[in-house]
């Protein structure tokens, strides 16, 4: 058993929600796609990453024309439960991470003329995902420079809330939890 002592999984679950935030945050904002239950995992300390960066600033897979990336970052009601409990929207642990979440988006708003000038730079690396200037112009449409804090924050949260109700991330799962559970029975 994993942190079998409450201190111990308190402090799994306080892992858990601040890398969580960290990687709905960085997801958003890179565009980073092909995020499936098989590429999102789970240390036994609790912190979450993500392990396959081939699709990102928003070129997301498509299966027979169907767009398998439907909200801007996972976030599913399983991952809220974990912070917040069985009641999570009024956790006071599930506000600390949408508090999280909003901050660190916030900090990278800052940054976004940073951001935009370390992947203008990188261009040249002969990523498929990077090959031109308008490549970059995905960070921009995520971080919104134009537009007022409270509007981006509202937007940000919007996207939260999209992404707890996508019926669509959970049918993705299933069908990859079944595709690739059959392959380890054969």
């Amino acid at each position: 058993t994993y942190n079998p002592t409450d201190q111990l999984y308190r402090k799994a679950v306080e892992n858990f929600m601040y890398s969580c935030a960290g990687y709905c945050v960085a997801t958003y904002v890179m565009g980073i796609g092909d995020r499936h239950n098989g590429n999102i995992m789970i240390t036994q300390d609790g912190h979450l990453f993500h392990i396959d960066f081939g699709h990102f600033l928003g070129n997301f897979k498509q299966k027979f024309g169907v767009k398998r990336e439907r909200s801007a970052f996972v976030f599913t009601p399983e991952m809220a439960y974990v912070i917040g409990g069985k009641n999570y929207r009024t956790s006071k642990f599930f506000t600390m991470f949408q508090e999280l979440c909003i901050n660190a988006f916030l900090c990278l708003r800052k940054h976004a003329t940073e951001l935009e000038i370390i992947f203008t730079t990188s261009v040249v690396a002969g990523m498929k995902e990077l090959s031109s200037l308008d490549s970059v112009n995905y960070l921009s449409q995520r971080l919104c420079p134009e537009l007022p804090e409270g509007e981006v924050v509202d937007i940000f949260k919007m996207e939260l809330k999209r992404s707890l109700s996508a019926t669509s991330r959970r049918i993705d799962n299933y069908f990859h939890l079944l595709k690739h559970s059959s392959k380890a029975i054969q």
